[in-house]
Parts: structure tokens; sequence; C-alpha cells
């Protein structure tokens, strides 16, 4: 079904972030303080409605710093890296996140994963067109007509 890739992208950006990704990291909510009252402060007047504030373990695989958001509707939670915290001053951190908020805010989260999900249709769409065509394999020099093709081959087609 078409629908088939939305909701599993759903799916996703539901589950990896709440249940996947804390298998793998350590969330703590960021302690109370100035950086955690600006953040809020921040997100309220741009009417993001922020539920949790989180600080990841992220230093524990790499020395990247890093930040994102996820959740839907009224249940919008931001997470920072442990290794943000570190390596830049609370200004630069809010001026990241009013970045990232400002995507959210003019809606390219949205129109992205719309596009998103437009594209992975269209691939899935001529994925399956190829697939199916005995010719196209032919052409390749796969003239088998008695052996499956291979799924990595039809994908590297």
């Amino acid at each position: 079904s078409g629908r088939s890739p939305f909701f599993f992208s759903v799916f996703m950006m539901t589950i990896v972030p709440v249940v996947i990704m804390p298998m793998f990291n350590k969330y703590e909510p960021l302690k109370d303080g100035s950086l955690k009252t600006r953040i809020y402060e921040l997100a309220n007047k741009l009417k993001y409605p922020l539920t949790k504030l989180f600080v990841m373990d992220g230093s524990k695989r790499s020395s990247h710093s890093n930040a994102f958001m996820f959740g839907f509707g009224k249940n919008k939670r931001i997470v920072l890296f442990d290794t943000l915290l570190e390596q830049v001053h609370d200004d630069e951190i809010l001026a990241i996140l009013g970045h990232e908020l400002g995507h959210w805010k003019l809606g390219h989260t949205l129109s992205n994963f719309a596009i998103t999900q437009i594209y992975m249709g269209a691939a899935f769409y001529c994925f399956s067109r190829c697939y199916a065509s005995h010719d196209l394999y032919r052409a390749f020099g796969f003239d088998g007509e008695e052996r499956p093709i291979p799924t990595i081959i039809a994908l590297l087609l």
C-alpha cells in the first residue's frame, strides 16, 4: 500500500527517540538553572509546546556536539548532547536552538517530512516497476529467466 512508508516513518519517528535511543544512551533532565529557564522562555516565545528537556550522554560514542527535537502535537521534547553543553556557551546553545525552532515555526519540518514521503513513494514506485522488468535485467546481462534476480541487484539498477 502507498500509505505503508508514511505510517512506518511516523512509527519510527515516535519509537526511535522514546524506546530505541534510550536503550543505547542515557537521558537525564537538564538541571535547573539559567540555561533551562532561557530555553523554556525561547520555546514559549515561539509557542513551541516544550514538555521535556533532556541531556543525552553523546560523549560515550563521539566528541560531536548535537541537539535534536522530537514529539508530536503538544508533546515536544528537546535533547542536548552533553558534548554540546561542554563545548559551547549558553548563548550559543540558545542560538542553535533558536535556529532549529525557527525551522519548526516556519513549517520547514513538516514540509521536509512531506517532501521525503513523496520522494520515498516515487522511489518505491520506480523500484516496483523496475523490479519486475526482465528486459531491464537482460540489458544489464542478467538473462536467466529461470532464476530470480537478487534484490540487491534490483536496487542497484
